[in-house]
């Protein structure tokens, strides 16, 4: 799982600019995330990256002089690689956070038994509730979207 740790970083990056998850956690900004908008971000993640890269944006927030040219600097990235607008930054950031959920639901389900989750359960203990936080600001319908592309990151899960 090493590489969705750049993706988890990419996240958390476009979370410090302020334009991820504006809504509270009950309800949550429906931004229309596309077939495509997945698509895009899946096929382009590494390219995606590598234009982030070129911003310092560990000192980037929201009331920064920067911020705004940043974010639009972001927008027209995302806008070059497919990803529709408007708010592309937190279409980004909840299919990446989307498909980290998918990925380590999946994984939970490969690596543990019924047992041993009823087992877990039976102790107070969820392994289900730890990973709610990555989709708990996320639209429904887009997470809908999110996973059924979710095979699309796949790669980003593999241990190169």
């Amino acid at each position: 799982m090493k590489r969705i740790s750049v993706g988890l970083i990419v996240l958390s990056l476009i979370i410090a600019c302020g334009q991820a998850f504006s809504q509270t956690a009950a309800s949550p900004q429906k931004l229309g995330v596309t077939d495509g908008d997945v698509k895009a971000v899946a096929t382009n993640f590494d390219k995606i990256q590598e234009d982030f890269d070129k911003y310092d944006l560990d000192f980037v927030t929201a009331d920064s002089a920067d911020y705004e040219k940043v974010a639009n600097d972001l927008e027209n990235i995302l806008k070059k690689y497919g990803v529709s607008g408007p708010n592309r930054l937190q279409k980004t950031a909840s299919i990446l956070s989307g498909a980290a959920y998918e990925e380590t639901a999946a994984q939970i389900e490969r690596e543990m038994d019924a047992a041993t989750l009823a087992y877990m359960k039976s102790m107070g203990i969820d392994p289900y509730a730890a990973i709610q936080q990555l989709k708990q600001n996320i639209h429904p319908d887009d997470m809908k979207v999110i996973s059924r592309n979710s095979r699309l990151f796949r790669n980003l899960f593999d241990d190169d």
